[in-house]
């Protein structure tokens, strides 16, 4: 068996040592690395204002439908004349209420639900719905709830159909 000797180049160096060694001048510039983080920099904003805007549309119709589901709860238990009594809802910072009674300043309080509203949503029109026992009539007006850059219309007409 023979063995063969590793081949050297003109300056002493085997290959290996050649290709890979600091000395060789490989490696990054100052300017090369700027770069490189501004690009990462634009990227990382771009997705950040990409999530924030997608969280603003969920918080959005998560609280429609919130808002849409207590109406429709208060309605039938209106409807139903369960306990004998009007049901309402009513915006009332920073909850939105479901209630009984024939008006949320004469309501029963110990029978009150609350759900938190998402603090970045705005709300204008009506605050306050009653729908009337048996017949689930209602005073009509429109809710309109916001995120700061897209909003959504739910309408109550005076027979208590509720549309959104």
């Amino acid at each position: 068996m023979k063995l063969h000797k590793t081949s050297l180049r003109a300056d002493g160096r085997g290959f290996i040592q050649h290709h890979f060694s600091w000395k060789s001048g490989a490696g990054f510039t100052l300017i090369e690395i700027l770069i490189a983080v501004g690009i990462l920099m634009a990227l990382a904003t771009m997705g950040f204002i990409v999530a924030i805007g997608q969280y603003r549309t969920y918080a959005l119709e998560a609280d429609r439908g919130v808002v849409l589901s207590m109406l429709q709860r208060a309605r039938s238990h209106a409807i139903n004349n369960i306990a004998e009594s009007d049901y309402g809802f009513r915006f009332e910072d920073p909850d939105y209420v479901f209630f009984r009674g024939s008006s949320y300043a004469s309501r029963d309080p110990d029978f009150d639900e609350t759900v938190p509203k998402s603090t970045i949503i705005t709300y204008s029109g009506e605050i306050e719905f009653v729908f009337e026992r048996l017949t689930g009539e209602a005073n009509a007006d429109d809710i309109t709830i916001s995120n700061g850059y897209k909003e959504r219309t739910i309408s109550v007409n005076s027979e208590g159909r509720i549309s959104w």
